[in-house]
């Protein structure tokens, strides 16, 4: 038995900006290769549709398509701003001996939606226009600096770059002597490709800084206030002056709640990101790493123990008492 599957492909006018994206356009045209490896060939139904100041003559790309379709039994649904460019069309299709069957017009968009059965091949032929300009923005500092002012690294076309800079610019979070926080880094996804590998160097300092609080604490048997106090000293001078991660450090070592108890001892851990795939600009980073055979030990290692933090219940398995097994006489 012969099922046969009824196609539908069509060229839309006015698409929005992602709908021209040449990633789109690459999967319609897979699409329409698997359809005509189908059985019962690519369908009997489809709709094509004029960009708006298209010319609907039997030369222009869009009306021989129009006329190849109908000519192997597909029917075509046409519309054009212009009805009489479509009624060109119709004519040279009767001139050809193209039945009407096989081509028809409509002047409204529901009216041709309506004539089409899914599922739906879209075609676009359209103007290059005004062009379109993409921007990948590196956004750092959480929500807290998106309210606030956060540091940037937008990566695209020079041009594109031109016109949002200034307003970057302005809300950008802003260095010690007002500098904005924010600077071209590159063509393309440069922006975040910088933000990806700062990101893997943040979990490298933050595994170190965990590393010099443990030694302190579970080693050097340093209180919570004291571990503060260095903490500030190395954000005061040196090479780790005001350092961010540094500075967050001291304040949560020397936070307290209502009862005087500091808040930092009941702190459940909140890594959790690397175990529900949420977070991962650490995973690529190293993978990164890797692929370019760039040595990152420190990235490399911070993940893992990154990894091993959030799997916090295992650990506290792992060390609950344990009664010695018994010995059969």
């Amino acid at each position: 038995m012969m099922h046969h599957v009824r196609r539908v492909p069509a060229l839309f006018p006015k698409p929005s900006l992602e709908m021209c994206a040449e990633a789109g356009a690459e999967v319609l045209r897979d699409r329409w290769r698997c359809m005509q490896m189908e059985g019962g060939g690519v369908g009997e139904f489809s709709g094509v549709v004029g960009p708006a100041y298209s010319i609907w003559e039997p030369s222009s790309m869009r009306g021989g398509m129009s006329l190849l379709l109908a000519e192997n039994g597909i029917s075509v649904s046409i519309n054009d701003p212009s009805i009489s460019t479509v009624d060109s069309l119709i004519q040279s299709a009767k001139d050809q001996n193209i039945t009407s069957r096989t081509l028809s017009k409509h002047t409204e968009y529901k009216s041709l939606i309506d004539s089409l059965s899914s599922p739906r091949v879209i075609f676009f032929s359209l103007p290059h226009g005004n062009g379109v300009f993409y921007i990948g923005c590196g956004v750092s500092g959480g929500y807290q600096a998106a309210r606030r002012g956060p540091s940037m690294c937008p990566g695209g076309q020079e041009q594109a770059l031109d016109i949002v800079m200034p307003l970057l610019e302005k809300i950008a979070a802003k260095a010690s002597d007002g500098t904005p926080c924010v600077a071209r880094i590159g063509d393309g996804g440069a922006g975040h490709y910088v933000k990806m590998i700062h990101n893997g160097i943040e979990h490298g300092m933050m595994s170190a800084i965990s590393e010099a609080w443990t030694f302190m604490n579970k080693h050097l048997g340093m209180e919570y206030d004291e571990i503060g106090k260095v903490f500030e000293k190395w954000s005061a001078e040196g090479e780790l002056k005001n350092t961010f991660l540094i500075q967050i450090g001291a304040d949560i070592c020397e936070q307290k709640d209502k009862s005087g108890n500091h808040v930092l001892a009941d702190v459940k851990d909140k890594v959790v990101q690397d175990t529900d795939n949420s977070e991962g600009t650490g995973i690529w980073s190293n993978t990164q790493a890797t692929s370019l055979h760039v040595p990152a030990p420190t990235l490399s290692t911070a993940h893992y123990l990154r990894i091993v933090s959030a799997y916090r219940g295992h650990r506290q398995h792992s060390t609950s008492p344990v009664s010695p097994p018994t010995s059969k006489a």
